[in-house]
């Protein structure tokens, strides 16, 4: 008579599986430890941080006047960027600190961290419209087309860099909007960062200059492809594969 061997658990595949777990469980771990902007993001409540609005978490210390002009900057910084794009289709989670205490706690530096496209993480002296405007509208550009894309260069800095700059409505770096002439407060030339790496150098020298002349080139491509509208529709291109060199012409 034949007898059919009882099943026995594929223990290798299961060895894998747990050590797979067990790995993913490490880098996780290690994220939350040494990226701490990510980890409040992911835990407020786990930085002593308390949801204020939709997506918006504050220390438990801040004052209700603070508060509220929190919540005021960042309805102007989302309508100034959705008015450019069209659409805010990557509003991020946003946390803002009102002691220095609680922005070190969370890993902050500088006056804001940029968390891909998921989060912006506020210092207390960050609470200004235009530099946020400025962050938000970067992000929405990250998620548009994807972090991926952008850190393999996918568009060059200037270009995203320009396109921050005028969602921001910042006149550091654009005059008034006038009918069908461009913003521009100064000429781009021809030797714009491609790069993050040059990007950061040339800005060291010069922040101001370094986005006015982005931004400029960035208004004049827009002016002659039908305004900010462009900027997504360009977006969009790019997302489903194309080059930027195959969709943006001077």
């Amino acid at each position: 008579m034949i007898t059919k061997a009882p099943l026995r658990p594929r223990s290798g595949l299961f060895k894998l599986f747990l050590w797979l777990l067990i790995l993913t469980g490490i880098i996780l771990g290690g994220v939350l430890l040494i990226e701490r902007p990510l980890a409040a993001s992911v835990c407020p409540k786990c930085f002593g941080l308390e949801q204020v609005g939709e997506k918006l978490f504050v220390d438990e210390d801040m004052p209700q006047a603070m508060q509220a002009k929190v919540s005021q900057v960042l309805v102007e910084a989302s309508e100034r960027v959705e008015h450019f794009y069209g659409s805010l289709e990557h509003p991020p989670r946003i946390i803002v600190c009102s002691t220095p205490g609680c922005y070190a706690r969370v890993g902050g530096e500088g006056q804001a961290v940029v968390v891909g496209s998921y989060a912006l993480v506020i210092a207390p002296e960050g609470v200004r419209l235009a530099p946020i405007a400025q962050q938000l509208a970067y992000m929405e550009l990250l998620g548009r087309i994807g972090m991926v894309h952008v850190f393999a260069g996918a568009v060059p800095v200037w270009f995203h860099q320009g396109v921050a700059a005028l969602a921001s409505d910042d006149r550091s770096y654009s005059s008034q909007a006038r009918p069908h002439m461009d913003q521009c407060l100064l000429d781009p030339g021809e030797d714009l960062p491609v790069g993050r790496y040059a990007w950061n150098r040339e800005a060291a020298e010069g922040e101001q200059v370094l986005y006015a002349r982005a931004a400029c080139k960035v208004d004049r491509w827009m002016l002659k492809n039908g305004g900010s509208g462009a900027i997504s529709t360009l977006l969009a291109q790019i997302d489903q594969g194309k080059s930027f060199d195959d969709v943006f012409h001077d």
